[in-house]
């Protein structure tokens, strides 16, 4: 059996331009992060993301400890090499299903759409 049932991926201060000083990314993924810890379930959960600048490899290794992950996405952190774009490769390489969340109120369908074309990998479940 997998250690968590949830990992939540998020990148701070990953959010639409224009909206600069609010970390809207950290807020649906501390939402997220709740909601599942209140249906019981075990959640990985790195508010800061500071592990993955301190140990990278047990970013990696509770990721493929977990029977999901749910990432909150947008464009720049999609964009991030060194961040959740590795969360959502590490996923992928592990068999990971993912559930990309995104905020429809900031991003269109057409955003979507290029975000599966140009990550295909993150998109699978």
């Amino acid at each position: 059996p997998k250690r968590f049932d949830v990992f939540v991926s998020h990148q701070p201060g990953a959010g639409p331009k224009g909206f600069t000083g609010m970390d809207f990314s950290e807020q649906f993924a501390t939402w997220i992060a709740d909601l599942c810890a209140q249906l019981a379930l075990q959640v990985s959960f790195d508010h800061t993301c500071l592990s993955r600048i301190l140990d990278d490899g047990s970013v990696q290794a509770n990721i493929a400890a977990s029977r999901l992950m749910v990432a909150v996405v947008s464009q720049e952190s999609m964009d991030s090499v060194n961040g959740q774009q590795q969360d959502l490769w590490w996923a992928h390489s592990s068999g990971v299903p993912v559930v990309a969340f995104y905020d429809g109120d900031r991003y269109s369908d057409r955003d979507l759409i290029a975000w599966k074309q140009k990550y295909p990998y993150a998109f699978e479940t």
